[in-house]
Parts: structure tokens; sequence; C-alpha cells
């Protein structure tokens, strides 16, 4: 049932939250924006998640958009949990706090999303959070996103 699922093609970003010093990042491909006025997004995440802990405790996350060139990045934050990992540290990434969340951002970031999360609507295996975007910077424009469609990144 899920083959023509596979055909969705998904923007790559990194789900920031606030957890020990810098905070911490998870790999996230269900994403999109849902309003305009105000400006909204959403995310899915897995409710056992440690990051969704994390994202409930404080109420604000970030979305770092990914290019092309970040995907070890991405691979390696999808596939350690930030219970055990602390992957800014591990990877060496260049972040700062948002400006007005106190999530990180990622400057080699196509784009950063600063959210306040507004409403978790559980739906199957997952739970939809929709943020409201209170900030953005977008500090590397001409970069091309990371798409995964297939089961992989495309090229």
């Amino acid at each position: 049932m899920a083959k023509g699922l596979n055909y969705l093609a998904n923007s790559v970003a990194l789900l920031g939250y606030r957890d020990r010093e810098q905070g911490n990042f998870t790999t996230v491909a269900w994403i999109t924006q849902v309003s305009m006025k105000p400006p909204m997004v959403l995310v899915n995440v897995a409710p056992g998640r440690y990051s969704y802990q994390k994202i409930k405790e404080t109420g604000e996350f970030t979305l770092a958009i990914l290019s092309e060139e970040q995907k070890e990045i991405a691979d390696f934050c999808g596939k350690n949990s930030g219970a055990n990992v602390d992957k800014i540290k591990e990877l060496n990434l260049p972040v700062v706090p948002g400006e007005k969340v106190s999530a990180p951002k990622l400057t080699t970031a196509i784009a950063n999303l600063e959210c306040r999360l507004v409403q978790e609507i559980p739906v199957g295996d997952h739970i939809i959070l929709v943020g409201e975007v209170v900030a953005e910077d977008v500090p590397n424009p001409a970069k091309r996103p990371l798409i995964f469609h297939q089961w992989k990144y495309l090229d």
C-alpha cells in the first residue's frame, strides 16, 4: 500500500531543539508549509523520539533546510539519537541560537525557520507538530535543496 507514497519528494531538514548547552538536531523529511498568514509549517515526528519529548518540553523548534552537499549530516543526525549523542559537537556543526527561540540554527543551511509549537495532532504512528514561524533567515539562497525520494536522495 505504501509504494505510491514513495513517489512523494520531500525536502530534508534538521529539526532543532533545545537540549544540552547548544541544543541538538534530528533529521526530518515529512515537512511542509500549511499557512501563509500567519506563516506556519508542519513536521511529522514519531512520538517515542527524544526530539519530540524535548520539543514538547520547550514548545519551540527550528528547521534548517539542508542543501545537496549536506547528505552526510542528514544521515548522521537521522541515525543517532540525541539522547545519546551531542550531534552538534560530534559533527562540529556551525550553529547559533535562534533570535526568537532557544533552539539552534545551522549557519550552513539554505534557510532556517524558527518556530513556536502551536498544535500537536496525533495521526497514525506519528504526531504532526504545527509551528508558527516567528523568525527566519536564508544564509545560503544559491544552494540547491537536499530532496528525499524513493528512499534515497535525488542527485
